[in-house]
């Protein structure tokens, strides 16, 4: 299990963050457009520098962190997003939480913060329900008659409301 701080406290990851936030600043001067999949609904981080920035987010903000790994050519990670993640009540639903995607196929810092996580099939998602919690791997499918299918969107928001931190 990965916690937020703990993924700050390893060397290798508050060099990972640095380098990503010295990309993120040469990228561009505006700081709001920076890492932001503007094709992608409810306004996900994209990528190694949309992670420094959506972890910089939720530490600030005490907000729950969900981390997206996905490639281009798996037809599962496109159901999950077709079915669950894009879907407008689990949009709404998800506003709460600082959203990040990342193919780990995309670059050298991307593949290292899958290792991280511990990613070994796609997709895969994570949630820290808040700062210093650990990540809960989250898969969207439940076996029925014997066979794997997705959860419904009712059933994977259940399963994020019981991820919510207590108040």
């Amino acid at each position: 299990m990965v916690g937020l701080r703990h993924v700050l406290g390893s060397p290798g990851a508050v060099l990972l963050l640095l380098l990503s936030l010295v990309v993120v600043s040469a990228a561009a001067a505006d700081k709001e457009d920076v890492g932001k999949d503007s094709g992608t609904p409810s306004s996900w981080y994209d990528g190694a520098a949309g992670f420094a920035l959506g972890l910089e987010e939720a530490l600030e903000e005490g907000r729950p962190l969900a981390v997206y790994f996905y490639t281009d050519w798996c037809g599962y990670c496109r159901q999950l997003e077709r079915e669950l993640l894009y879907r407008p009540e689990v949009e709404e639903s998800m506003r709460y939480l600082t959203k990040v995607r990342i193919n780990p196929e995309e670059g050298n810092e991307e593949s290292a913060i899958a290792r991280h996580y511990g990613v070994y099939g796609y997709p895969s998602f994570f949630v820290h329900p808040g700062p210093g919690q650990e990540a809960t791997r989250l898969s969207g499918r439940v076996k029925r008659d014997g066979k794997w299918q997705m959860q419904t969107p009712a059933e994977f928001l259940e399963t994020l409301r019981g991820l919510e931190p207590d108040e």
